[in-house]
């Protein structure tokens, strides 16, 4: 089928092709989607590895595991959007909505983010994907210090820049 992506604003023709679904049309215009409107799209399990989505409507977006390791998504509206198990890895996430990367975390190193979704808050850690409270309960095991309480507070933090209660 003909598939047309375009911006959000100016109605400007991104991407046209013939595809089978609009995840295959995605992932073959990955170089340049800013300000495409993907709202609502299927995109679980599509390689977006550092496309540019700047500016992109993802809303309600699925992106279950998808790879968007070093991805251009500032700006982009990710409200709603399913991110469990997404790549997020050295990702531009400036200005995007619903999101927050936080880390270097003590003890790992690694860079986290929590995500405001239709499932609630959830937060990703390496691997991990779950609710504040599972993150809080993994942290606490693992580093049962000083260490693992300001990662907790670090997370606490990143909620609250989303503006949302735990």
């Amino acid at each position: 089928m003909n598939i047309t992506i375009k911006k959000i604003i100016t109605n400007e023709t991104l991407f046209e092709g013939d595809y089978e679904t609009l995840r295959a049309a995605v992932v073959a215009a990955r170089a340049d989607l800013s300000g495409a409107n993907l709202s609502g799209a299927n995109l679980s399990r599509a390689n977006l590895s550092r496309a540019n989505l700047s500016g992109a409507d993802l809303s309600g977006a699925n992106l279950y595991a998808a790879n968007l390791y070093g991805a251009n998504l500032s700006g982009a509206d990710l409200s709603g959007a399913n991110l469990s198990g997404a790549n997020l890895s050295g990702a531009n996430l400036s200005g995007a909505k619903d999101i927050v990367s936080f880390g270097p975390c003590p003890g790992s190193g690694r860079i986290g983010y929590v995500v405001k979704s239709e499932a609630g808050i959830l937060v990703q850690l390496g691997c991990f994907w779950g609710t504040v409270g599972e993150a809080e309960a993994a942290i606490n095991s693992k580093y049962p210090d000083d260490k693992g309480a300001a990662y907790v507070g670090i997370i606490h933090a990143a909620v609250a820049v989303l503006g949302v209660s735990r």
